[in-house]
């Protein structure tokens, strides 16, 4: 792996982990914000519930974009971290030779390289924590022998089939390291009862101790249990989430005791009180951490609100049934806000205003360039323009290789620092400076049929990974143009005309798709719901504008459609099939074989999709 993949590996991790966790750590803010406002009405088992959302955002790497949806408060909380790479549209390697004049030193923005690295760094120190304690309980539990006393086994199995439970987990007669009665293991369960609990507790009490053991075995809270210690050792830097996954156990606990409690008798819930109470009288004052389990006493757990909770438990069937309905319309409400993302792209669109147009009326190559750079790249621009041929992506790079050049030659660097910042600052005026340039000129001169088909085959092209968040429109353009080294043109005028911001945020996931995919999710993406924005190909060139504009240059394109003639039957058959899968303003005729399209780059890519098809279900039909 190269050095540059490493550093977009580290940034995507980066990018990933920082996202969820956040927005995660909102998601738990709202759910102790509801806990606080709905205090004693919700139920024990609905305030664990609650929490199950920030898990589940921190398990899912991506979400769908809503209005309605609480990001849209933050539409810009990640720019900082996704502007760098896009704002510099060209490379920054030197030009060959020149580096053997200057000190090696390692180039690049090092620092999505430095924080994933301490990233990974502490999520593997908690990880190993972790495994730790497993294999420390994990040797404490090998000695410890199974509970043959017969009238424990009938009680256990009693308390199975009152709990529902169906497979009869294991019982361990545990020593004073592990002193209160947990439950561990999520394939082979296994319960342990200490010795002083199994002789000086009264059948009564054991009962409803092995009760509540069972309750977490019936809810999975020990798979449930390892989920979050995870989760908290990759999300070890965010203190939200640590409050919230404490909560999250105190809230389980009461889960638990809620399970409990629906199943006995109003003298039985006071006795399940008195017997938590006895428990912690009976607790030696040291005693090993209970990894990897869940218990009747986990640790710092608050234990008055246990017991409040049993005093005020209210069994009534009515009352409990219109408070689930109330806690799951609750839940529903923080699952549409926060398991949602911001939308892109739709923000209110705006007309330009006089000081802005005034503004772009002169080249802008961006805050606190260099004028050192700033006139390296004029010179390079006149340079480019002084030929009257096509600026092509070739020529671009040969442009900056030179202008390099020459600021080393005129003494403007003489260390790497020095060219990487003066180098970014003159490629980035130059880009600016082409923009600039690009938006009073429309493509030149007509091109070769061969361009033209090179344009569309660019649109055909698989793109390994587009991703970046929140990154203004004209960014993003330059983005493509660096990726794929596409010769794109947009009508800014056209679309400022229709309201379009060149600065809306847009963001995108996108793994293997093609360009013209790419380009439809952007443009769909930045025309909102007015879709007034789509792509084509002018004069060999891919265009961005508005779907009025496009739509008066039609493009003329023909298709070799012999082998599909015989399998329709006839000319008309196949003309109907297409016509009837294309949109409507499309003229399809064929003559002598070939089928003539004329419409926009949309509808000709439409039809050649149509065909495409075809000859695949051709294919299909004649292997069978």
């Amino acid at each position: 792996m190269t050095a540059d993949q490493l550093q977009t590996l580290s940034r995507s991790v980066i990018e990933t982990v920082w996202r969820s966790s956040w927005q995660a750590a909102v998601i738990a803010l709202l759910v102790i914000a509801v806990q606080l406002l709905l205090r004693d009405k919700l139920p024990a088992r609905w305030r664990y519930n609650l929490w199950l959302l920030v898990l589940l955002r921190l398990i899912v790497p991506i979400t769908p974009s809503a209005k309605f949806s609480v990001f849209n408060l933050a539409p810009r909380v990640e720019v900082a971290v996704q502007a760098v790479p896009l704002a510099t549209p060209f490379a920054l390697d030197p030009p060959p030779g020149l580096s053997a004049h200057l000190p090696q030193h390692p180039a690049g923005n090092r620092w999505p390289g430095i924080v994933a690295s301490i990233w990974a760094a502490g999520a593997v120190v908690m990880l190993l924590r972790i495994a730790w304690a497993s294999l420390r309980l994990w040797r404490a539990i090998r000695p410890m022998p199974r509970v043959n006393d017969l009238a424990v086994v009938a009680l256990l199995h009693r308390c199975c089939e009152e709990m529902g439970v169906p497979r009869v987990p294991e019982v361990l007669r545990s020593n004073d390291s592990i002193a209160a009665p947990a439950l561990m293991g999520f394939w082979r369960p296994r319960m342990l009862l200490p010795a002083h609990v199994l002789d000086n507790f009264a059948s009564a009490e054991l009962r409803l101790i092995i009760l509540h053991e069972l309750a977490h075995l019936k809810r999975r809270d020990v798979a449930a249990n390892w989920l979050v210690a995870v989760l908290q050792s990759l999300h070890w830097f965010n203190p939200i989430l640590h409050v919230a996954f404490a909560r999250l156990r105190s809230d389980r606990e009461l889960a638990a005791d809620d399970m409990v409690l629906s199943i006995t008798s109003d003298d039985e819930r006071r006795d399940y009180g008195h017997t938590i109470v006895k428990l912690v009288e009976t607790l030696p004052p040291r005693r090993l951490a209970l990894a990897g389990t869940v218990g009747i006493l986990e640790r710092a757990h608050p234990l008055r609100r246990r017991i409040t909770m049993i005093a005020r438990f209210n069994p009534g069937a009515a009352r409990r049934r219109r408070v689930a309905i109330a806690a799951a319309g609750c839940m529903l409400v923080l699952l549409g806000v926060g398991l949602t993302d911001a939308v892109r792209g739709d923000a209110p669109a705006t007309r330009p205003s006089r000081s802005d147009s005034a503004a772009r009326a002169q080249p802008t190559t961006g805050p606190a360039l260099s004028p050192q750079a700033v006139e390296a790249a004029r010179e390079a621009l006149k340079e480019l323009l002084a030929s009257g041929d096509k600026i092509t992506p070739d020529r671009i790079r040969a442009a900056e290789g030179k202008m390099m050049e020459d600021m080393h030659r005129s003494g403007a660097f003489t260390s790497t620092e020095q060219m990487q910042s003066l180098g970014l600052d003159a490629r980035m005026a130059l880009a600016q400076m082409l923009r600039d340039a690009q938006e009073h000129a429309a493509p030149a001169t007509a091109p070769s049929k061969e361009e033209e088909d090179q344009a569309f085959a660019m649109l055909r092209k698989v793109v390994p990974e587009v991703r970046f968040d929140n990154i203004p429109f004209a960014d993003v353009i330059d983005f493509l143009r660096d990726i794929t080294g596409a010769n794109i043109f947009v009508n800014w005028r056209a679309l400022e005309a229709a309201g379009i911001d060149r600065k809306a945020p847009l963001s995108s996931r996108l793994n293997n798709a093609t360009f013209m995919q790419v380009l439809s999710q952007i443009t769909r993406d930045v025309g909102g719901s007015n879709s007034v924005v789509d792509y084509g190909v002018n004069e060999g060139v891919i265009v961005i504008s508005t779907r009025e504009e496009l739509a008066t240059h039609q493009q003329l394109r023909s298709f070799d459609v012999s082998d599909l003639i015989g399998s329709q039957g006839s000319p008309d058959a196949l003309q109907k099939v297409v016509l009837t899968n294309s949109s409507p303003n499309v003229t399809v005729s064929i003559y002598q074989n070939r089928m003539l399209v004329k419409g926009t780059t949309t509808q000709i890519l439409e039809v050649e999709n149509v065909l495409s098809e075809l000859r695949r279900k051709d294919t299909v039909r004649g292997k069978n």
